[in-house]
């Protein structure tokens, strides 16, 4: 892959794709302009990309079966692509759950 080649699922699709690869593919777009995806992360999208074709072809030839793993593998490198949680994330987090255990207190009363 040289440096003009786009990263998978940012390249033209050479045929039409089915909804779930249409929807991976806008995810992998809107990942990349937030800047979370680069040259590491080509095989996952590239298997992302994969993967919702195989499920496309799977549902449309009746084999179901696996479906709902290929899904979850499919979510969970999505997922992967996303940065981990920051120390503000914890932070906020935290300031939720005590605001929340002070409404189910009373709110003070």
């Amino acid at each position: 892959m040289s440096d003009a080649d786009p990263l998978p699922g940012l390249e033209t699709p050479a045929r039409s794709p089915g909804p779930l690869e249409t929807a991976v593919r806008r995810t992998v777009a809107a990942l990349n302009e937030r800047g979370y995806v680069d040259e590491a992360s080509s095989a996952r999208l590239a298997l992302a990309l994969e993967l919702a074709q195989i499920i496309t072809d799977k549902r449309r030839s009746g084999r179901t079966s696996t479906v709902g793993n290929d899904a979850r593998v499919l979510v969970e490198l999505l997922d992967d692509l996303l940065p981990a949680e920051t120390e503000t994330d914890d932070r906020l987090q935290a300031a939720i759950r005590q605001w929340s255990e002070y409404l189910a207190e009373g709110a003070g009363s």
